[in-house]
């Protein structure tokens, strides 16, 4: 009687960790997550330069294997991303911990989903690849009326 119900509990038990690890990969960031990559690499002065401009500050997840990588890596995301057509110059943050990164550009030249493409696609070689999380106008700083952000989409 004891050895069905200890395999009943073991079976239970490996069912739970095997869906906590299929969710794990699969799940939405928390809205404490997005806005720690935020607070990582936002820089008031570049928000208030691309407000005055009318350009956006892009706020994106960078993902596959940052975390607690030597800052060589964040040289060479940085790097990348500053030679990506679209980028304003001098505007390019990046962050390892929490992995994400934040540049400026004109969203009318150039979207922001197409400034990540290409950024992404030079980052590949390294299986680093980033997402928007976030798209700030500016226009709180800029002291015009609007919103702010943009909402964007935080699902996998």
């Amino acid at each position: 009687m004891r050895a069905p119900r200890a395999r009943a509990l073991l079976v239970g038990v490996l069912c739970s960790l095997a869906l906590a690890a299929a969710f794990a990969d699969g799940a939405s960031p928390c809205g404490l997550c997005v806005e720690d990559k935020v607070a990582a690499t936002f820089d008031a002065g570049v928000l208030a330069r691309a407000a005055r401009s009318k350009h956006v500050v892009v706020f994106a997840e960078l993902r596959g294997p940052a975390a607690g990588a030597p800052t060589a890596l964040a040289d060479f995301v940085s790097r990348t991303l500053a030679h990506t057509p679209g980028v304003d110059p001098g505007t390019v943050r990046v962050s390892l911990d929490p992995p994400a990164a934040a540049f400026a550009c004109d969203p009318r030249r150039h979207p922001p989903e197409s400034v990540l493409a290409s950024a992404s696609a030079a980052l590949a070689a390294r299986r680093l690849s980033l997402r928007v999380i976030k798209v700030d106008d500016g226009a709180r700083v800029a002291g015009t009326p609007g919103p702010a952000t943009a909402p964007v989409s935080v699902a996998r």
